[in-house]
């Protein structure tokens, strides 16, 4: 097969699978409620972000909860979302992009959504967020102090979060609204863990006994 037929054949199956998730989006349109987006293990990519803006932008609500977890997103995908959503002037009243490999890089451009209107959750649960991302995230939320843009912050299952970052989320102790953090399931030491726990009690994080 010469290279020509080979790029042709690669353009065919990104051609189908755009299609066939245009598809799914348009059924999980159809089945979930108005001021929710189900979008989860949808196989969604980068290349999908046309058809998920759509399926934002048919929601006439004035508060969406948007659920992408799951899916193959990256930071490029996250940046084209948020600008169409600013754009639009949608708010967002909860935000799931859980196992998505978004990274260091997504968690700047999701920060553009917090606003007046306060976020009730945002799960960036395994998203291959480091001690970097975890910073760049505390100094967004501590932009509109004394309270918290977001309720319920989610992110566990982050290998890249370590002791490193407890300082920073020591950080967030007292602002209000702001009532749950879950850090379980990353690198941190059952030293750092203590230390969190017994400094406030809106962090989550888990031990394993063997």
């Amino acid at each position: 097969m010469t290279s020509a037929m080979k790029n042709s054949t690669l353009i065919d199956q990104e051609t189908k699978m755009k299609q066939e998730n245009a598809k799914k989006i348009e059924n999980a349109i159809r089945t979930t409620s108005p001021n929710e987006l189900k979008l989860s293990g949808l196989n969604l990519t980068d290349a999908d972000t046309d058809a998920i803006i759509h399926a934002i932008q048919s929601r006439r609500t004035t508060s969406l909860m948007l659920q992408l977890g799951g899916n193959k997103l990256t930071y490029v995908g996250v940046k084209q979302l948020v600008e169409a959503i600013k754009k639009n002037k949608q708010v967002i009243h909860g935000l799931g992009l859980s196992d998505n490999p978004i990274g260091d890089a997504g968690v700047q451009y999701i920060l553009n959504l917090f606003g007046n209107d306060i976020f009730n959750t945002l799960d960036i649960s395994a998203t291959g967020i480091t001690d970097n991302g975890v910073k760049v995230l505390v100094d967004g939320i501590l932009r509109f102090k004394p309270s918290s843009p977001v309720q319920f912050l989610s992110i566990p299952h982050n290998n890249g979060i370590t002791d490193i970052s407890v300082n920073q989320l020591l950080r967030l102790i007292g602002l209000n609204k702001l009532v749950h953090v879950n850090i379980a399931d990353c690198s941190l030491s059952d030293k750092a863990k203590k230390q969190l726990q017994q400094a406030s009690n809106i962090f989550m994080v888990s031990y394993y006994r063997w």
